[in-house]
Formats: structure tokens, sequence, C-alpha cells
């Protein structure tokens, strides 16, 4: 296999960095308006109270039971609201998108509950349950952007219609794997590559891409001793190292950041796809690494070429 063909195999996969970037980056953009427009952060908050408060109705039905307004008791409704604001307290961090804090959450619920007549909780669980999925019927809408909350997408000649949080789940768990074979071939190509490098002459015998940069000259030999001259070559070379790991990072980096980030945005402890999300940004994170870890191989990181002539 020769260097040429590698060269252009390997500049052909950093083109890739383009259709890649843009489809993680539309992830991302919802990712991140999903956890960030009110609408939705609201709907997020009163379903996770609503949720919250599920696990507590057996003994919260004793309490609205014990004080029921027939019962004549002046406070009925404080004893009450006491031991929902007691239930409330125990809303989980990790449920609510990050546009909203548990205290804010907590406010919101209870004043929201406050400004309503009182009712027992069943009620209440499946009202705040209502009023969350009221609010998500909209569109997102962000940053002047909007989009739908289901999308239309043809299959076998029928019309499927998904919302946007599946969307975002499905594109995640199919770019994951994508990205984990482009760094994959981009890491087993460029290291093929680098061996073939280190047995060329001369820098003609290397495909021109604009990561294989490589210092060509010869430097004098010196008659005195002086420091800076006689590590000059290694100097040199190290620059072109960290100017070839800069161009692999430029063409890499902007796919995997926004892959990572919306895995950190649509990822939490109670989502079904935790464990996979973790799995998906640890092998991504993982090869992007080695791409840049190939560039400091030994037989390659200090590689200069001191013929400049055809042979």
């Amino acid at each position: 296999m020769s260097s040429d063909f590698l060269g252009r195999r390997y500049e052909r996969l950093l083109l890739l960095t383009a259709p890649l970037t843009i489809v993680a980056a539309l992830v991302l953009f919802v990712s991140i308006g999903l956890n960030s427009q009110q609408e939705r952060v609201r709907a997020r908050c009163l379903a996770t109270a609503s949720l919250t408060l599920a696990k507590k109705v057996d003994s919260l039905d004793l309490d609205w039971e014990k004080g029921k307004p027939r019962n004549n008791d002046p406070m009925w409704r404080i004893n009450y609201d006491f031991s929902i604001s007691i239930a409330l307290d125990e809303i989980p961090l990790l449920q609510l998108p990050s546009g909203i804090g548990v205290k804010q959450c907590d406010t919101h619920v209870k004043e929201l509950l406050a400004s309503r007549p009182p009712a027992p909780p069943t009620e209440i669980v499946a009202r705040l349950q209502s009023e969350a999925n009221e609010l998500t019927k909209g569109p997102l809408e962000f940053y002047g952007i909007e989009i739908p909350e289901k999308i239309t997408i043809g299959v076998l000649g029928t019309n499927v219609k998904i919302g946007l949080e599946q969307l975002t789940a499905l594109l995640l768990m199919i770019l994951g794997p994508l990205l984990v074979l482009w760094l994959g071939s981009i890491y087993q190509t460029r290291y093929r590559e680098t061996r073939l490098t280190y047995s060329a002459k001369n820098i003609w015998q290397v495909f021109p891409h604009s990561v294989n940069m490589y210092p060509v000259g010869v430097f004098p030999e010196l008659r005195k001793t002086n420091w800076a001259a006689y590590h000059s070559p290694k100097l040199v070379a190290a620059t072109f190292f960290l100017l070839r790991c800069g161009f692999v990072f430029i063409c890499v980096a902007p796919p995997i950041s926004a892959y990572l980030l919306s895995l950190y945005y649509t990822g939490s402890y109670d989502s079904p796809y935790f464990l996979l999300y973790g799995f998906a940004g640890f092998a991504v994170f993982g090869l992007a690494s080695l791409t840049l870890l190939v560039e400091a191989m030994p037989w390659h990181v200090m590689k200069t070429f001191k013929e400049t002539s055809r042979s």
C-alpha cells in the first residue's frame, strides 16, 4: 500500500468533518433548546414534580383524609400544604433540565399549587402532568429558529411523526457508531501513513495533504557551542508537530465536541439510554484522542527531511 493512496484516503476522511459537524451541530442545537426554552423547562419541572408527588400519594392521601374541609379543622390546609411541601423537597436534581435548579422548580410548583383550590394528591399529580403536556405542545423556538414539536419522516411511502426528544435520542444513537467508525478509520489510516513517512527519503514521497507538514532542510554545523542553535532542529521539528496536531484538532474537534455536548445536555441518570450514552461518549472521546496521539508516535513526531530534490 503506497503513501499516496493512504494520503488520499486520509484527506477524504478529514473532509467528512463537514457533514458530520452539520448533523452533530443540529443535534446539539435541539438538545440545548429542549433544556433552555422556558416553556419546556417549566414543563420538565412540572412533570418531575408530578412524578415526585406520585411516589408519596399514599401518605399524602392520609393527610388529605385527616384534614378535609368538612372536618371543620382550621389548620387542615396548612398541614396538607406542609406535607406537599415536604414531598416536593425531594425533587431530584438529575431529572431537571439545565435551565432550572431544584429550588427554582420547587418554588414554581409551590406557588402554582398555592394559587389553585385544594385538591387530593391524585388530582394534583394528574393536573401537573396535564399542564406539563400542554406546555410542550408548541414548537421549539431557540435563537429565532423554530422547529415543530413533531418531525414528519417518510419511511417506505408512509409519513411517520416523531417527537423532538425521541428524534434527538435516535440521532445520538446513530451518530455515535458513525463517529466511532470515522475516527477508527482516521487512526488506522494515519498510523499506516506515518510508518511509510518514516521510511521516506525526501518530502516528494509524502502525499501533500494539509496535515503532512514537515521541516525540510539542513542545519549548518556549529563551530562554537550555542544552546539555541544546537537545539534548533528539535525546536523546529516540535513546532511542525504542534502544527500537525492543530490541523487534526481543527478537523476532529467540531463534530466530536458537538456530539459530546449533546450527550451532556440530553443524558441524565433517569434516562433509559444513560449507560448507552456514557459508553458512546467514552468511545468517541477515546478514539478522538488517538487521532492526536498517533501524531506523537516516536518514529514520526520529530520527522525531518534533509533532501529537497526529487529522486
